[in-house]
């Protein structure tokens, strides 16, 4: 894939590196967010379960919505994966009543991509929401709820995920905009440059 970025005479200073740092923002965005060609699946998302007859039916699901999964059956080896490449959208599977699922949460929230990490419980009531809201978990479904439900919810957090990459790139080229460039002629006006 080759980015073309339009050059001409003049084409220098902070108007380049505007369009340079936003043109490089969404190739980043282009690449996390890619079509995976070999298997069809328009989205990705990394699964953290030891429940190996819930992560086949996820499997299962999975291909006709148009997802690929990754699996992990640790927080551990969960994180092995994401060092190596970002994941977008992170479900974690708290089956065990004894798991201490906030502490996992937390080191998950420590992922420099910042993923949409969606908790599945046994059961949703208000107070594990609130708990998981707080703990910046974009949402909570049930495991044994409906499949329709689930990938529902995984494709909001995903569309949820590549808007904000690229209104946070947005947002930093407005921030990184300069003023204009002048410089002082023989007669003492200004002349200003692009």
């Amino acid at each position: 894939m080759f980015l073309r970025i339009p050059y001409a005479r003049g084409n220098t200073g902070p108007a380049m590196v505007r369009r340079l740092h936003k043109s490089s923002e969404v190739l980043h965005t282009m690449l996390l967010f890619k079509t995976d060609r070999t298997t069809g699946a328009e989205r990705e998302l990394l699964v953290i379960t030891s429940d190996t007859r819930f992560f086949a039916s996820l499997q299962y699901a999975a291909a006709p919505n148009g997802w690929e999964i990754r699996w992990a059956r640790s927080l551990n080896g969960a994180m092995a994966i994401l060092a190596g490449r970002a994941l977008p959208v992170i479900l974690y599977d708290w089956c065990s009543v004894a798991e201490d699922w906030t502490a996992s949460i937390g080191r998950l929230n420590l992922v420099p991509e910042e993923p949409c990490i969606i908790l599945a419980a046994d059961g949703v009531d208000e107070d594990l929401w609130r708990r998981a809201l707080g703990l910046r978990v974009h949402d909570v479904v049930c495991r044994t709820g409906g499949r329709d439900h689930l990938f529902a919810t995984l494709q909001f957090a995903w569309k949820w995920k590549a808007t904000s990459v690229i209104n946070r790139s947005e947002s930093f080229t407005a921030a990184t905009s300069f003023p204009p460039l002048h410089l002082v002629d023989d007669e003492g006006r200004r002349r200003y440059y692009k």
